[in-house]
């Protein structure tokens, strides 16, 4: 059986996608990181830990979902009332994990604004979110972007049992 691992690391390793956006997104991570905890803001930076998190468990999910969803198709066929049923329960676990994970990277930036009027003059307006903030509702890209700030904070460790 293969198991997925994610393991802390503060230095960024790992497999990379794209290198300028994942070296964009952790290079935003350390900026809230450090700012965070230079104003000793322990609250804040839980709740950034928390977006690592949920980001952590939205990535997960969508490679078990992607895993799942193969050998469902293979079992039963696409067309199979069974496949269409699992698949759906599926896909709303994972709705369920990007949603958590788009309610914390936007309940970061509101916290960051509404608590620290410096914040305009150090973080830039999209927050912690290294895209453009006109994405922030594209699934696709704060997806990708989740991988970015997940891959950039944490070894993956891929083991076989």
């Amino acid at each position: 059986m293969e198991k997925l691992f994610l393991r802390q690391n503060p230095v960024s390793i790992g497999f990379d996608l794209n290198g300028e956006k994942k070296n964009l997104a952790y290079q935003r991570y350390l900026l809230v990181k450090n700012f965070l905890s230079e104003n000793q803001d322990a609250g804040g930076l839980e709740v950034l830990e928390a977006l690592v998190e949920n980001g952590r468990e939205y990535i997960v999910s969508v490679v078990n979902l992607e895993s799942r969803i193969k050998l469902l198709k293979e079992e039963f066929g696409e067309t199979s009332l069974r496949y269409q049923d699992l698949s759906y329960y599926l896909e709303v676990d994972r709705t369920e994990k990007h949603n958590s994970f788009l309610s914390t990277l936007k309940a970061l930036n509101i916290y960051l604004q509404r608590e620290y009027e410096q914040t305009k003059e150090l973080i830039p307006n999209t927050g912690i979110f290294s895209e453009d903030y006109s994405n922030m509702n594209d699934r696709r890209v704060v997806s990708n972007w989740a991988w970015f700030l997940v891959s950039s904070t944490y070894e993956i460790v891929h083991t076989r049992n």
